[in-house]
């Protein structure tokens, strides 16, 4: 509701002007975007990856649910690349980047990442670009999950089968 007075040639108050606006549909829009903004946070949460957004460039991320890998919520400064990133792995996941980023496409590795108390875990990552109406790339969402397990498991049956592989060396040499 909106209303001004209305006032004769003297100053006096001669009448009101009174404007009803029906605000139902913009109720409506608020409440919807709300319900979908709860549900997104809630997925957000529920999920067991690190979810995260970065900019076009890459310069500032900001992680929603970083799972202990950095601080939830926090944007970072443009050197949050070489905190996060192992430096063995910088060159690689840079040129993957870049990669992505020359091509418009989807962003899939996997690497190891610096967690905040110093240990070392891998992550697949991968990260969606959206375009602006020029066709450019204005952000990037992603998701990134530990597999630091698998990656581990892998490494000692590579390092059994190499002992394995030793083994029957050996056993071949002893039975000539």
């Amino acid at each position: 509701v909106s209303s001004a007075p209305l006032l004769d040639l003297d100053g006096k108050l001669n009448g009101a002007v009174v404007i009803f606006e029906d605000c139902s549909e913009r109720r409506e829009a608020q409440k919807a975007r709300q319900e979908s903004e709860d549900r997104l946070r809630a997925l957000i949460i529920a999920s067991a990856d690190v979810i995260f957004h970065v900019n076009h460039d890459g310069a500032f991320l900001t992680e929603f649910d970083g799972k202990g890998f950095l601080a939830d919520g926090r944007e970072q400064d443009a050197d949050w690349y070489n905190q996060y990133v192992h430096p063995s792995d910088q060159p690689y996941v840079t040129n993957a980047i870049q990669s992505c980023k020359k091509d418009k496409k989807i962003f899939e590795l996997e690497h190891r990442v610096l967690r905040p108390d110093g240990s070392i875990r891998w992550l697949f990552s991968r990260a969606i670009p959206l375009f602006d109406e020029k066709g450019d790339i204005k952000e990037w969402f992603g998701a990134a999950s530990d597999i630091t397990i698998r990656k581990l498991t892998e490494a000692s049956l590579q390092e059994k089968e190499a002992q394995l592989r030793v083994a029957e060396v050996i056993n071949a040499e002893r039975q000539r």
